[in-house]
């Protein structure tokens, strides 16, 4: 029997006394990229980290150092592209 798609294999197999069709659906893969940025909390929302953060740090106030050191929430419009990404 041939598959239809690369996405799905049918294979028979054998449960009694009947031939049965089994669909095997591919893994879902991370999105390595977003897997370096973007972690996920206990409680299933996204953490980041600022940007402008990473150089040219001279010119900018102590304060907004202090402020681009926390991580932050990523909102939950976008939380919902990411959830897709990170499985």
């Amino acid at each position: 029997m041939r598959s239809r798609t690369r996405a799905v294999i049918l294979s028979l197999y054998y449960i009694d006394t009947a031939w049965k069709e089994c669909i095997i659906l591919p893994k879902i893969k991370t999105h390595r990229g977003a897997a370096k940025r973007f972690k996920k909390t206990g409680k299933g929302k996204f953490r980041a980290s600022h940007a402008f953060h990473s150089h040219i740090l001279g010119k900018k106030p102590a304060k907004r150092k202090r402020r681009l050191r926390k991580s932050l929430i990523i909102h939950k419009t976008d939380a919902d592209k990411l959830q897709r990404l990170l499985p």
